[in-house]
């Protein structure tokens, strides 16, 4: 991994109590364009990332005051250096079970020395690119929230204007409310028929759909009078 130039360089810390380690990882790092900033001791870290942005941290397991699994536990459990990168490195502690009990323990990645040069930039590129595609999913769903605030503030306000702008008569609300309570339903020798109370000064009531056509009453018919016989004629 090269930084491009003319871009603020990124800070590594190498924790390392071996001098030859310390440097050898120190010189490639600042051949790949990192501001390296290097501590032989598990107390000397955790001193130095309390008053400096560190952006990653190349972290020996096997130091001589504190170890670096406790070293990592503090930088996770801080919420101040939390975000930063941890790897571990480890001539001593190389076995499957240290490897899980580093990477449980918050750190980012584990690698046994001896270390390669090209091996240790790809995994310090590789932490430090998922690390910014965190930094950009929560920015990016930090800003997805505020827009989605201010759209419902918008909605919120643009309905209270309409309230204030339509006639109390015109709500739809009110008119639907109106409709609603003029439906009356009225039983009547057995058959149900829905009509509006206003309809009963301009006209019949409606018959219900569905309902038979001779539901309503028919008209009563005048009843029939006999007519006189007429006389028989008789003989001439």
């Amino acid at each position: 991994m090269t930084l491009t130039p003319n871009v603020v360089p990124l800070v590594a810390l190498v924790v390392d109590d071996h001098d030859s380690s310390r440097y050898l990882m120190t010189s490639w790092l600042n051949r790949a364009g990192f501001h390296v900033i290097p501590v032989a001791t598990g107390a000397e870290s955790l001193a130095l990332l309390a008053e400096t942005p560190i952006d990653v941290a190349i972290l020996d397991v096997n130091l001589p005051d504190i170890d670096g699994f406790k070293v990592c536990q503090s930088i996770k459990s801080n919420p101040a250096t939390n975000h930063i990168p941890v790897l571990h490195v480890s001539s001593t502690f190389v076995e499957p079970e240290y490897r899980a009990q580093g990477l449980k323990g918050g750190a980012d990645g584990y690698l046994a020395e001896p270390i390669d040069r090209a091996e240790l930039l790809a995994t310090v590129g590789a932490l430090l690119r998922l690390k910014q595609a965190e930094r950009d999913a929560r920015k990016h769903a930090e800003l997805a929230e505020i827009a989605h605030k201010e759209i419902r503030e918008l909605n919120t306000g643009l309905e209270l204007r309409v309230k204030e702008r339509t006639p109390h008569e015109a709500r739809p609300e009110v008119a639907l409310h109106r409709i609603a309570s003029s439906i009356v339903t009225v039983r009547r020798r057995g058959r149900a028929r829905a009509y509006s109370p206003s309809a009963r000064s301009s006209g019949p009531s409606i018959p219900d759909e569905g309902a038979s056509p001779w539901s309503a009453r028919k008209p009563r018919m005048a009843a029939r009078v006999p007519l006189p016989a007429s006389p028989s004629m008789g003989p001439a």
